[in-house]
């Protein structure tokens, strides 16, 4: 996807998904997109952290990056993932005890 332009459409259509991750199985939390130009991820959960790892499932917590749960983050919002960098590549995660993720991805 090329850069936003002058004078050309820049608007991004955004879609939030909310994941449930149960305790230590990995899943897919965004498919591979080459046209996705915003991404969000962030831990809602109250009490588990999680990790997050770009192209293959993490096979354990501290295979990826982390995400603090939202009890721990000043504010309550969670720990969340904002690349200025958008990637293209499939968004996969693990919690060991289980937490859910709110995913927003714009096209």
């Amino acid at each position: 996807m090329p850069p936003f332009s002058p004078g050309t459409d820049n608007r991004v259509t955004c879609t939030t998904s909310v994941y449930v991750l149960a305790p230590g199985v990995a899943r897919q939390i965004a498919a591979q997109n080459k046209g996705r130009r915003y991404l969000l991820v962030q831990n809602v959960g109250n009490a588990n952290p999680a990790t997050i790892k770009t192209d293959t499932n993490p096979s354990a917590q501290a295979d990826g990056m982390g995400l603090d749960p939202a009890t721990t983050a000043a504010g309550g919002q969670g720990g969340s993932w904002e690349p200025a960098m958008v990637p293209s590549n499939a968004i996969n995660a693990i919690s060991t005890l289980g937490t859910t993720l709110v995913v927003i991805e714009g096209i």
